[in-house]
This record gives structure tokens, sequence and C-alpha cells, in this order.
């Protein structure tokens, strides 16, 4: 009886091993050695295809297929954000700022998506999810209302201040004082005795 029960176990193993060595074969013949491989892109190139984290990106050309980091690539007709083709997005002149930003001629994007209102010539990333044109202030894609574009600085830490206000991750830290203030590191900032961590004040000195 524990030998029959030995060679079952056996038996089931050298299947499992079969199986395995069929699935990485078959995954060779797939991405095999003349893949263009593109590290820590998402982005792959294989034969007259382009995959994005593993699945193919449709309406894309393998010959013209550039990354151009951050989740962005182009071809000769198009630009693509994590796979997905950019509507109205121009390929010709469309370049990636940062910060997932990105514009073309007409346009500036965030994470793929179309900026409202937003305009591409004076448009810039600022770091942290920051960006301005020359009318308005925007973070992670939406506009801040009210912040002044002309005076606006992004601090680090997700900070930011413009002549009138300090903001945290694009919001307004109320009562905080903007020509005092400044961003500390790990989270906080100060401003005129006042001490701030993620936005919220903590503590008076």
């Amino acid at each position: 009886m524990l030998l029959k029960l030995l060679m079952l176990l056996i038996c089931t193993t050298v299947v499992i091993q079969g199986a395995r060595q069929q699935q990485y074969h078959h995954r060779r013949q797939l991405f095999g050695s003349s893949t263009q491989r593109l590290p820590s892109s998402g982005y792959l190139v294989k034969s007259f295809s382009v995959y994005f984290n593993g699945q193919i990106v449709n309406g894309m050309s393998s010959l013209s297929f550039k990354d151009l980091g951050s989740g962005y690539a182009k071809d000769s007709s198009n630009a693509f954000y994590a796979g997905n083709k950019i509507a109205g997005a121009s390929s010709y002149l469309f370049e990636v700022l940062g910060d997932r930003y990105a514009k073309d001629s007409s346009n500036a994007f965030y994470a793929g998506k179309k900026i409202a209102s937003a305009s591409s010539y004076s448009f810039e990333a600022l770091g942290d999810h920051y960006a301005k044109d020359s009318s308005n202030v925007y973070y992670a894609g939406n506009k801040i209302v009210g912040a002044s574009s002309y005076s606006f600085e992004a601090l680090g830490d997700q900070y930011a201040k413009d002549s009138s206000n300090a903001y945290y991750a694009g919001k307004k830290i109320v009562g905080a004082s903007s020509y005092s203030f400044e961003a500390l590191g790990n989270g906080y900032a100060k401003s005129s005795g006042n001490t701030y961590y993620m936005g919220e004040k903590v503590f008076n000195g």
C-alpha cells in the first residue's frame, strides 16, 4: 500500500513538472529572445505587436513604437497611456513632462486624460503632481480654484504656495501664512509659529 502511494506521488510530481515546462516553452515562443524588453515601462515589443503589462495594445504600430516613459508611448499616428490610446492627442509633438503629465501642440494631459481648458503652450509640470499654465494651477490634473499661476511654486512633500495661500496635495491649508510657509520634509511644514503635518496643524511653535 505504501509503495502504491509513493508511486502515485512520483507520477503526480512528474505531471506537474511537465505542465510547468510546457507553459514555460509556450511563453518562450510568445516572448522569445527576439523580444525587445523595456524594463519598468510596462511595454514590450514582439514581432509586429506591442504589449503593455502582458496585454496586446490595439492599434499601435510596432515599427514606429517609441516608449516615452511614465506609462506613455507613441507611434507615428497616436499617443498612448498605460496601453490605451489617448483620444485627440497628436503623436508628432507629443511629449512627457513628468508626474504623469504630458502635452502636445494643442492640449495637456494627466494620466492620459485631457485637462480641460489647459493651455498647452504655457503648460509645465512643477513636481509632486502640481502643474500650471499661464492662467491656472493644477494638482493631479484638476484645477486648483483661486490659485495664482504667476506666483505658484511647489515646495516638495506635496506642499506648495502662491502669494496668498499654502497648499497640501492641491488643497488650501486654512490659516497658513504663505509668506513664511516652508516645507520641512517627512510630511511636516511650518508657518508663522505653527507646525503642520500632511496639511493639518499639529501644534503651535
